[in-house]
């Protein structure tokens, strides 16, 4: 398999693009869901950026599988087969959670609206003044408001102070209870949502599937590159299965450590990569490998 050429890239957009991700999401949803809380990773990565390399070792890697049956007989090649569909079950996580925890109004619309809201008030207080209702000596201490905060909190005065004049000016004002009532919920909204503006989210369903989710692809990934890293060493390991976190110093992406050279095998004697206790992978010497050139395209084995 080859996506170097215009076709080959063509192809693996094609395929990249072509599964549905709420399809992945319900097949790999009773294993990642299996993982306990207290045994998922710590998210420290673009969970995005991790869910499409994902998807892309996944589907460069598949055409390695042959060769690891031949090579590496007592490996569980499974993880190759879910490794595709756990990457894209990740990605519909990260799209439900990113759904779940952005408010439903930003605070530059909500701004928008009070200032509306402001000019009115404030209109009509001018008018209540001019005809002896009313006093309006503050109003220039709330001109020009600065920030979120400051807009909502100078509402809240406005509101509040024709509340305590409502009975001298109820019959002599177009503001009615009704608006003032809206006036002082939407400030009180932007309020609210100025000051959680950056605030963790609260955890729930979502943020556990997509901390489950993750989890998942990450040792399903560490598996397939354990074997692929035995067959390509020394050659293009990021070209067949490119790492799940991005070194933003360097623009690429990267993993925690260099791999040391692989002394054999890596062997799955039993367990499953989403499974917590899965052993660990044991090392055999492979007889007459030889490897190959280090091109994607041709047979990781040189064949």
């Amino acid at each position: 398999m080859s996506t170097n050429g215009p076709t080959g890239i063509s192809a693996a957009t094609e395929a990249l693009a072509a599964k549905d991700y709420t399809v992945a999401y319900e097949q790999m949803l009773p294993e990642f869901s299996a993982i306990p809380e207290s045994e998922c990773l710590e998210i420290n990565t673009d969970v995005a950026f991790a869910a499409s390399n994902g998807m892309l070792a996944g589907l460069r890697c598949l055409s390695i599988r042959p060769e690891v049956l031949v090579h590496l007989p007592t490996f569980d090649v499974s993880v190759f087969d879910k490794l595709d569909p756990a990457a894209r079950a990740c990605a519909q996580a990260q799209a439900n959670y990113t759904f779940a925890t952005t408010p439903t109004e930003s605070a530059q619309e909500l701004e928008s609206r009070l200032l509306k809201t402001r000019s009115m008030l404030i209109t009509d207080i001018r008018a209540l003044e001019q005809r002896g209702h009313i006093d309006a000596g503050g109003l220039e201490e709330l001109k020009n408001p600065s920030g979120y905060k400051n807009l909502a909190f100078g509402v809240l005065s406005l509101v509040a102070h024709l509340r305590a004049n409502w009975a001298t000016i109820q019959s002599r004002t177009g503001v009615t209870l009704e608006e003032l009532t809206e006036a002082q919920q939407l400030a009180q909204r932007l309020n609210a949502v100025s000051t959680l503006r950056g605030a963790k989210p609260e955890p729930g369903p979502a943020a556990l599937a997509r901390k489950q989710s993750f989890t998942l692809l990450v040792r399903l990934h560490d598996q397939v590159r354990r074997a692929v890293t035995h067959l390509r060493w020394g050659k293009d390991i990021e070209e067949w299965c490119p790492a799940l976190y991005f070194n933003a110093r360097e623009g690429k992406s990267s993993r925690t450590s260099e791999p040391r050279e692989p002394s054999g095998v890596p062997t799955q004697q039993s367990g499953n990569p989403g499974t917590p206790g899965s052993p660990a992978v044991v090392m055999q010497p492979v007889q007459g490998f030889s490897g190959g050139s280090g091109m994607p395209g041709e047979s990781p084995t040189g064949g």
